[in-house]
């Protein structure tokens, strides 16, 4: 019997498993910065990352000074190929004006981010937008209207499958999470916070992920009891009717002494990417990620 054979068959066949796997079943076990090359640079500050539906792509926010402290960003783009994540450059769409939260659809189709570009003279507080793929790139942005933004911030767009948008704003003089429905005619209803225990008294809520079911929720919490540090990434699920039916913190596999923030979840689920931001002298807020194994996410 010739073994010399059989080994080269079976070694093929292992390699071509490993290649169709997604690259998301690479992510660690414990929190690591994420494509430190491309993405997690100790150059830039980075905040809201989103991949494509496909894993083919990834959106994310880049800043010099802490954004959205700082009020200016840009969002950046970057593809994957056999060599890992290549041709970093900002978006087609992301040109003069600042831009930052990027957030991809379910169906890929459109971008949803926030801007100070104006609607009917200059301003200094961030609106939702929208943008669509087109054959060539995208289409011009478009602002989701006064019956979604108000003249305070407008912040960390999510989108579910059925178009409701997910966002957090400073409206109400504290820090809440809305939702607001899509309508028949391709507008919004008017948004509606989210019930306890998400907004809860007495606590900043903000950076809102949702999956693109509605069932389960991620966000960014400020002094809540249970919290392990500065900012907190806490899971919240929802029934069918949008209520919420248990809000937990995500444990100190992700959560620290340190901020934790802007959390987001691979399509597939596989891998949970956050920001974190060490306080460290010259540290910048970085991208890191982790296998979501154990988070009980899924």
């Amino acid at each position: 019997m010739r073994l010399a054979p059989i080994l080269a068959t079976s070694l093929c066949a292992a390699a071509a498993q490993v290649q169709a796997q997604p690259w998301t079943a690479s992510a660690p076990a414990r929190p690591e910065k994420f494509a430190p090359e491309v993405v997690a640079r100790g150059d830039t500050e980075e905040s809201m990352l989103s991949v494509s539906p496909d894993g083919s792509q990834l959106f994310w926010g880049v800043s010099r000074v802490w954004f959205p402290m700082s009020r200016v960003s840009e969002i950046w783009t970057a593809r994957r190929t056999v060599n890992g994540w290549e041709g970093r450059e900002r978006a087609s769409f992301s040109f003069g004006y600042s831009d930052g939260d990027p957030f991809v659809s379910p169906d890929g189709r459109r971008i949803y981010f926030v801007s100070v570009r104006p609607v009917r003279g200059p301003r200094r507080d961030f609106d939702l937008y929208v943008v669509e793929r087109t054959a060539t790139g995208f289409g011009p942005a478009r602002n989701l209207g006064t019956n979604v933004n108000s003249p305070e911030d407008e912040l960390y767009p999510s989108v579910a499958a059925d178009g409701t948008v997910y966002f957090a704003s400073d409206r109400s003089g504290t820090w809440k999470i809305y939702r607001a429905r899509p309508q028949a005619d391709g507008s919004y209803g008017a948004p509606e916070p989210l019930p306890a225990p998400v907004n809860a008294e007495g606590n900043w809520n903000f950076n809102p992920f949702v999956s693109a079911d509605h069932r389960t929720l991620l966000y960014t919490s400020l002094n809540r009891a249970g919290d392990r540090g500065r900012g907190d990434i806490w899971m919240a699920r929802l029934d069918a009717d949008g209520a919420v039916t248990i809000a937990r913190n995500l444990g100190p596999l992700v959560n620290s002494a340190q901020d934790e923030f802007h959390p987001t979840l691979s399509p597939d689920g596989r891998a949970l990417f956050f920001i974190r931001r060490t306080g460290e002298p010259g540290a910048t807020a970085d991208v890191y990620w982790v296998r979501t194994d154990g988070l009980g996410l899924r």
